[in-house]
Parts: structure tokens; sequence; C-alpha cells
């Protein structure tokens, strides 16, 4: 399994915003998929981050806080949580 897909997995069982650490955390205890690189942790915030910059409101994930992510719900973007305008 790739990373992004094990990210996919954590966050929507978790149904909250996680930390990074949690999601690295997870993903072992879980055995989902090995993360290379000396720091797992920077793995994963850049898988993240990667999805996010190239997507943008349509990535898989969402940033909620420093170093807190989301997984974003079919049908939500940032757009549908704006005011209306008035005319």
């Amino acid at each position: 399994m790739k990373v992004r897909d094990a990210i996919v997995m954590v966050l929507r069982d978790a149904r909250r915003p996680l930390r990074v650490a949690d999601i690295v955390d997870v993903i072992w205890a879980g055995g989902l998929c090995a993360i290379s690189g000396i720091t797992p942790e920077r793995t994963v915030s850049s898988v993240l981050t990667r999805e996010i910059s190239k997507r943008g409101d349509s990535a898989l994930f969402r940033r909620v806080g420093r170093g807190l992510y989301v997984l974003r719900q079919a049908g939500s973007s940032s757009a549908s949580h704006k005011k209306p305008m008035r005319a």
C-alpha cells in the first residue's frame, strides 16, 4: 500500500483531525505500509503537503492547523463554507 492510501485510511477511521506524528503511529501500529526515509513524519508531511499544493480544493486532505490534517469529505470545499453574497 502507498503512503497516501494509508493516510486516507487512517484519517477516514479517525473521523477527526490528526497530527502528522499520530498518523505515523497509526500507520506503524496497523502495519499499513512501510514508510521510507530517515524521518517518517517528514515523509507523511510531504505527501500531505504535495497533495494539497497540487490539487488545491480537490485534494483528499485539508490542513486545519499547524501539522493538523483531516480527510476532506466528498462534496465539501472551502467555498461551501462561505456566507452567500447578498444582491
